[in-house]
């Protein structure tokens, strides 16, 4: 172990091989390794690669490593997404006159202009979505505009926006939070996670029902922490691995009948992965589960401050 850390100097790897060692136990982790000249002419060629580490306790206090190059299937991954974001940007173009054309038409064929007019809005939602993801995984930490911002008008300022369809559906706001609480971050970028994991609650919240919002500073944690529970069915448990994934659709059974279509955000299954993005970009966690009571889905957003 001594000759590999002498070769390949890496903070990661040293901070897995003493997790490992400190608490007895395996260990996986995954980093970005920007390597030296000796190391380039010795074991790779060229720029950084992405290697994914797992460890094990042995006897004596050493530690089994095992290294595994993933770099290609990064690149793969990266030339996916280079290629899915050409396409978005060639989309945004034309989908908006096509808008604007059927919304001329609208008075002459209106039934078949309707249709026009819902399915151009939802592509036009999920091109602008995924040039969100592309911007925030490629920009977003560069480009953070911080100041302080009190968090309850922004929470408030997100349902605000979907006003006009909550009043339709009679979905009400119960919010809990104090105006003192306030936190150094993005306006725009946390607003459009908070509307993004405000909507996904609506979608899937029955009429007539409420969102329950706390917003709270967690001293013993020194965290602020916001808690967004609706009144839907919740997760299924086949979904909650997956909720935060790109473009994961998840149980159709918890979407609201008759309602969800009317969403002028529906389908993208991008809203929660921009959120989490968002989020993680802030130094923040995100998790989601079941609320033991009222049953529905519990998203829990934490910063720590």
């Amino acid at each position: 172990m001594s000759l590999l850390l002498e070769l390949v100097r890496s903070c990661e790897l040293d901070q897995l091989i003493e997790k490992t060692r400190n608490t007895q136990t395996a260990q996986v982790e995954k980093w970005v390794f920007d390597k030296t000249p000796y190391v380039n002419q010795v074991l790779v060629n060229g720029g950084a690669i992405t290697l994914k580490g797992r460890s094990y306790p042995l006897q004596n206090q050493a530690v089994a490593v095992f290294l595994k190059n993933q770099q290609s299937l990064t690149e793969l991954s990266q030339s996916r997404d280079r290629v899915l974001s050409d396409l978005t940007h060639e989309l945004r173009t034309p989908l908006p006159s096509i808008f604007l054309v059927a919304e001329t038409l609208q008075n002459s064929e209106r039934r078949w202009v309707e249709q026009v007019l819902k399915e151009t809005a939802r592509l036009i939602h999920l091109v602008e979505d995924r040039l969100a993801v592309s911007e925030i995984e490629n920009n977003l930490h560069q480009n953070l505009a911080y100041e302080c911002l009190a968090l309850d008008e922004l929470i408030l300022s997100a349902w605000q926006t979907l006003d006009p369809l909550t009043q339709k559906t009679q979905v009400t706001l119960d919010f809990n939070g104090s105006s003192e609480i306030q936190f150094l971050g993005d306006r725009s970028r946390l607003y459009q996670a908070f509307l993004n994991l405000l909507d996904n609650s609506f979608k899937h919240s029955p009429s007539g029902s409420t969102i329950q919002v706390n917003l709270k500073l967690c001293e013993i944690n020194q965290a602020i922490e916001v808690d967004i529970i609706d009144c839907g069915s919740g997760f299924s448990g086949a979904d909650l691995p997956y909720i935060f994934n790109r473009l994961y659709r998840g149980d159709p059974s918890r979407v609201r009948a008759g309602i969800y279509p009317q969403s002028p955000r529906q389908g993208s299954g991008l809203g929660l992965a921009i959120a989490q993005e968002i989020v993680h970009a802030h130094g923040g966690s995100i998790t989601a589960k079941n609320h033991p009571d009222p049953h529905g889905a519990w998203v829990k957003v934490m910063f720590l401050i």
